[in-house]
């Protein structure tokens, strides 16, 4: 049903949506993962301003998580 000017309600809109989502899934490596996640950190630290030295500091906190949770499974 939609309202006299022919426009969707808002519950008709949600209900287009959900049919419509996409639940493709994306799978992310490890080492991209904890890189990711470190990268937010270091962003909001406000310490660095360059881009390379923001991704590499980045990746080096993934290898130092991936390699510590590489030797406490053993």
């Amino acid at each position: 049903m939609t309202n006299k000017d022919n426009k969707k309600t808002l519950e008709q809109e949600a209900q287009e949506f959900v049919s419509k989502k996409d639940t493709t899934q994306i799978k992310v490596e490890t080492d991209d993962f904890f890189a990711g996640h470190a990268l937010s950190g270091l962003l909001a630290s406000g310490k660095y301003v360059r881009s390379e030295e923001i991704i590499e500091e980045a990746f080096s906190y993934s290898d130092k998580m991936i390699n510590y949770k590489n030797t406490k499974k053993k």
